[in-house]
């Protein structure tokens, strides 16, 4: 009696294993399709005095500008209210903020 629930619990998950599988036939995205870079690898941000913040990160090769933004609501990012264009060339570059 025993082995027979044991047996049909194994078809079932079998069955439910392999309907499963069949059923997702999306292709591996290899790309997101986007033309820029979207953060910078190893930032590092070091307030100098109260006022002040030094950012640096690892550059890309084929990278012409970075965008700094800074928003005063951390948590959704939904107001920006300072934007700085920094060059690799500019790295470390220190940005005042409002203290």
């Amino acid at each position: 009696m025993k082995a027979k629930y044991i047996f049909k619990g194994l078809l079932a998950i079998f069955l439910l294993v392999a309907a499963g599988c069949e059923s997702y036939n999306e292709p591996v995205l290899e790309d997101i399709g986007a033309s820029r870079a979207f953060s910078p690898i190893e930032l590092k941000a070091i307030v100098r005095n109260q006022t002040n913040v030094e950012l640096n990160w690892t550059v890309k090769n084929d990278v012409d500008h970075y965008v700094v933004e800074f928003s005063a609501d951390d948590t959704e990012f939904k107001t920006i209210y300072k934007t700085v264009k920094v060059a690799p060339t500019e790295l470390p570059v220190t940005i005042p903020l409002e203290g």
